[in-house]
């Protein structure tokens, strides 16, 4: 058995979300890890869940920088550009 297609819609068990969530996080983090070892790439992924908590993915090179003011930050929406340190 192949792969379903599932609709895309907002999730109304709040158990089923948060399940779905954990699953697809842990999958956006793995394909980030696998982007940036590959190609080389600085990639940094802040994730917010629907309870607020932040999740955060970056390899070394993002370390370099305040990460814990990220993380400590109420907004929701948080835009920041790396520049190449090479």
């Amino acid at each position: 058995m192949g792969k379903r297609k599932i609709e895309i819609k907002e999730i109304d068990n709040k158990k089923r979300m948060n399940v779905t969530f954990t699953k697809r996080r842990q999958g956006l983090f793995k394909k980030a890890f696998q982007l940036s070892t590959l190609c080389n790439a600085q990639i940094a992924i802040l994730v917010y869940s629907a309870s607020g908590k932040p999740y955060l993915y970056g390899n070394s090179a993002f370390f370099r920088f305040n990460h814990q003011a990220l993380l400590q930050s109420q907004s929701q929406f948080i835009f920041f550009f790396f520049l190449p340190l090479y």
